[in-house]
């Protein structure tokens, strides 16, 4: 198993899950970027715990039988982030 190549399919997949659920759910907030195995998206502040939650929720089996780990950090800048913690408060 090429294990680079499936994390790139990995995170491809969760990308396209997370911008058709941005969508369905009619949120303003965007996919801007990834930068290797991270995320980069631009969220109003009244939906983060709602993007949060389907971040996290976008990895959920995509590999079988094995958990991937998602962390959330918010800022204003790459140099002002810190790690969200957030409760799945939000029912999709």
């Amino acid at each position: 198993m090429r294990v680079q190549a499936t994390a790139a399919d990995v995170l491809k997949i969760a990308l396209v899950k997370i911008d058709s659920l941005l969508q369905e759910h009619h949120l303003t907030s965007q996919l801007v970027s990834t930068v290797h195995d991270e995320v980069v998206l631009e969220v109003a502040d009244d939906e983060l715990s709602r993007v949060a939650y389907i971040v996290s929720q976008s990895f959920d089996g995509l590999l079988p039988d094995m958990v991937l780990p998602v962390e959330v950090s918010i800022g204003k800048d790459w140099g002002h982030m810190d790690l969200y913690e957030w409760e799945k408060l939000w029912n999709m």
